[in-house]
């Protein structure tokens, strides 16, 4: 029985300390795509329906949404 106990708290603290981020922690930078940071930025500059404003993106169907990925298989 005591290894048991032994051997439930060496696992608990295990699992316990696997979820544990450290002191220095700092988000990961991804690279955007060119495309889509230009449109991002676009869109942050100027408020919707000003002058110069970011134009919509094209409304995709939903009940069709597979083919605006243009993918044969799909």
């Amino acid at each position: 029985m005591r290894r048991l106990q032994c051997f439930a708290s060496g696992l608990a603290a295990a699992v316990l300390a696997g979820c544990a981020v450290g002191p220095n922690y700092h988000t990961p930078r991804l690279p955007m795509p060119d495309q889509y940071a230009a449109v991002s930025r676009a869109a942050q500059a100027a408020p919707a329906g000003a002058p110069g404003a970011a134009a919509a993106p094209a409304q995709i169907d939903l009940a069709a949404w597979w083919q605006a990925l243009h993918d044969p298989e799909l």
